[in-house]
């Protein structure tokens, strides 16, 4: 019975555990720098339509 509660087998190396830690860390930090980035464009976007509306409504 107490092979199937605890096997040596699944441990997972504190090294593993570690490296996989600062891989989803990248990833996240990646994600959020490129979240930034589109809504930058976003709202420059926005902005220029909003400036070229104004200019051809003059």
């Amino acid at each position: 019975m107490k092979k199937f509660i605890f096997n040596q087998d699944g441990f997972i190396l504190p090294f593993l555990l570690c490296v996989l830690f600062i891989y989803s860390a990248f990833i996240s930090y990646y994600l959020v720098q490129y979240h930034y980035k589109l809504m930058t464009y976003r709202n420059l976007e926005d902005y220029y339509q909003s400036e070229i509306k104004l200019l051809m409504d003059k």
